[in-house]
């Protein structure tokens, strides 16, 4: 998983990207890209945090995958069950509001950060308080407290499409197997 735990078969594994506070005081932002993972099986009546643990999931702070995110979202690519109309990406509250039964297949997850360079620039007049920063579908303009001067960072939009296999097809065409 994304904290470097294994596992036996048989176990479903549960992971959550988060953004939180650098508690390392690393970055300039104070906020990393994290990940906390845990298992769970069919019998158990608790997610843990792996085989070993008593650590409920959903109660640690994860580990550190990226330094110097300003902002994480992510969007649901979906489309109808046999995966060939009505293709389209929208967030979790959208897609938990839907009234469709069963919902639409979950295809595809898009990933979109907005990060930063970990050296200040200086008094570029390049890199304003003012910028907008297109994640995905929101409009993202960072928060300046203007009792404070803020450094100058070098800022990049970083988006990835992953593809979930099991969500591509819906029954094996293979015959004989």
């Amino acid at each position: 998983d994304c904290e470097g735990y294994e596992y036996e078969s048989g176990r479903y594994i549960i992971q959550r990207f988060f953004l939180r506070k650098d508690q390392n005081q690393k970055t300039q932002s104070g906020l990393v890209l994290a990940c906390e993972a845990g298992s769970y099986t069919q019998e158990s009546e608790t997610i843990l945090k792996n085989d070993n643990s008593t650590t409920v999931f959903g109660t640690s702070d994860g580990v550190v995958l990226m330094f110097n995110v300003d902002h994480f979202h992510y969007l649901l690519g979906v489309s109808n069950d046999a995966n060939s109309a009505d293709k389209r990406y929208m967030n979790i509250q959208t897609y938990r509001a839907l009234n469709e039964y069963p919902r639409p297949r979950i295809n595809s997850i898009q990933l979109g950060m907005l990060v930063h360079s970990s050296e200040n620039i200086g008094q570029s007049a390049a890199v304003t308080d003012e910028q907008v920063f297109e994640v995905l579908d929101h409009k993202v303009k960072l928060k300046t407290d203007p009792r404070v001067k803020n450094p100058k960072h070098i800022r990049q939009v970083l988006s990835q499409t992953v593809a979930i296999r099991n969500g591509l097809v819906t029954h094996d065409t293979a015959e004989g197997i």
